[in-house]
């Protein structure tokens, strides 16, 4: 999942498809564009906040009680003008930590303070709009879909 390494097909029977694409038996399913995990993007204590109810609490409580700081009718609005502030993010550190017991490490890295504010971002999407918005806000900072979306791009340049 981190590296392209000792995936080989040398003893593997070859196929080829209708389209003249070359596949490889035994082994299961290997994607044409390996694309790495980033674990940069990955701690335990990220995790610890992500599988348990405090997003979910958190945000449901919070948009409730300050549905008027949400005044958005569209999502691409809401998704290039709200900002979590650094006071939001306190706050839910705090109520992740006094509500489900999530101890705050002495230090947070960057990359997990703006993962844990979009991740909020994207929680308050849902009860603003719907499910989907949580996926649409989130898109461009997905590496598989940036992958998949410069090789589609890649294959209409060659028609």
């Amino acid at each position: 999942m981190y590296a392209l390494d000792s995936t080989s097909f040398i003893n593997e029977e070859k196929y080829i498809t209708p389209k003249g694409k070359i596949v490889y038996g035994g082994g299961g399913v290997f994607p044409d564009i390996f694309v790495p995990l980033d674990s940069s993007q990955y701690s335990l204590y990220y995790s610890s906040l992500y599988y348990s109810t405090a997003f979910r609490n958190f945000c449901f409580d919070y948009f409730y009680n300050n549905s008027n700081n949400f005044n958005y009718k569209k999502v691409e609005d809401y998704g290039s003008s709200y900002k979590i502030s650094d006071k939001l993010y306190l706050d839910f550190i705090h109520y992740s930590q006094k509500n489900n017991s999530i101890n705050i490490p002495e230090e947070i890295e960057e990359i997990t303070i703006q993962r844990i504010k979009n991740q909020l971002k994207n929680e308050f999407a849902t009860y603003l709009f719907n499910q989907e918005s949580r996926y649409f806000l989130s898109y461009s900072k997905d590496t598989d879909i940036q992958e998949a979306i410069k090789s589609f791009q890649k294959d209409s340049t060659k028609d």
